[in-house]
């Protein structure tokens, strides 16, 4: 099913009801529009369908979709394997693989990490429903660590975090072309274009978006390709992704933002490992453990395929 917005309330949220609050965002529908949608459940908040007089949250995920479609609101627990990094009575961390889903939608209904945990924690006597737990997110295609919570007090705490920006998130990303300073910040706006809000874009006139601040420095430098690890200052829906685009170096493999033409020889390589994805990995997250005040933080290894493609490139 056609997925027509996407986006994610801020901090801190308008006391708002879900379809006031998307009126006033999508200026192409009406509240009784919105009303409408909501009714044949075409709008989820983190992946579930909702009521038209839902009082959004902080980092509520939001998806609006074109038609109606059946929607299945229980999860369904499957055997899929989980990289566990670190797991107690409060959280548990993930190294999630590249191509799979956080949450379930319309049209990804299974092989998601929702369904996983639901299956880890089948016998655990989870304290919070399953869908709930999530703190923040991770595109589909994107590998690394995400941190669950297994109770509301965890989630509240890690929540508050995110919002103080206190967690902090190291990312490795592979880009097109060589890049040719070791550091940098790159500070431009991102938001979604005001013609076609399916489009997320850069802003450098900063007559629209958000605020989106990325730090990075060049780890490796290769013939066709740079190496560099980034972390945000901000949290925007698909920043480093745009961010690296703009600056003129894609992601190798990115689907949605790709880079400009040429590089025959590493599509080549993409294409030979199959490679369908960007080549974008959490790394390192470090925040404060919501139960014993310590600071808490984990590491990941590039995924398998991430590191054949490095491989497979020679060293500038």
């Amino acid at each position: 099913m056609q997925l027509l917005h996407e986006l994610t309330v801020p901090s801190p949220a308008p006391s708002q009801r879900i379809d006031v609050f998307l009126s006033t965002k999508l200026r192409k529908y009406s509240r009784n529009k919105i009303q409408n949608l909501i009714e044949k459940n075409a709008v989820l908040v983190n992946g579930k369908s909702t009521k038209a007089d839902y009082k959004i949250n902080a980092l509520d995920h939001i998806e609006v979709f074109a038609a109606y479609q059946q929607f299945n609101e229980k999860v369904t627990p499957e055997d899929i394997p989980l990289e566990i990094i670190f797991e107690d009575d409060a959280i548990i961390v993930i190294n999630k693989s590249p191509g799979m889903p956080v949450h379930k939608g319309l049209g990804n209904f299974r092989g998601t990490l929702i369904n996983a945990l639901a299956f880890h924690f089948l016998n655990s006597g989870l304290s919070i429903p399953i869908e709930e737990g999530s703190v923040h997110r991770l595109d589909s295609g994107t590998s690394g660590l995400i941190v669950y919570a297994k109770t509301r007090i965890a989630k509240q705490h890690l929540e508050q975090q995110m919002k103080n920006q206190q967690v902090h998130r190291v990312y490795q990303a592979l880009v097109y072309g060589i890049m040719a300073n070791e550091s940098g910040v790159i500070d431009v706006p991102i938001g979604r274009n005001p013609e076609n809000p399916m489009i997320i874009q850069a802003f450098p006139l900063r007559d629209e978006g958000k605020e989106a601040i990325t730090h990075y420095r060049v780890v490796e430098r290769y013939s066709l390709a740079t190496l560099v690890e980034c972390t945000l200052e901000t949290g925007r829906t698909h920043q480093i992704r745009i961010h690296m685009q703009y600056f003129g170096h894609a992601l190798l493999g990115d689907p949605r933002y790709p880079g400009a033409f040429g590089f025959k020889e590493i599509k080549t390589i993409l294409e030979e490992l199959n490679v369908s994805h960007q080549l974008l990995h959490a790394k390192q997250l470090r925040f404060i453990h919501p139960t014993t005040q310590e600071e808490c933080m984990f590491e990941a290894p590039l995924p398998a395929v991430f590191q054949k493609v490095i491989n497979n490139l020679v060293k500038a």
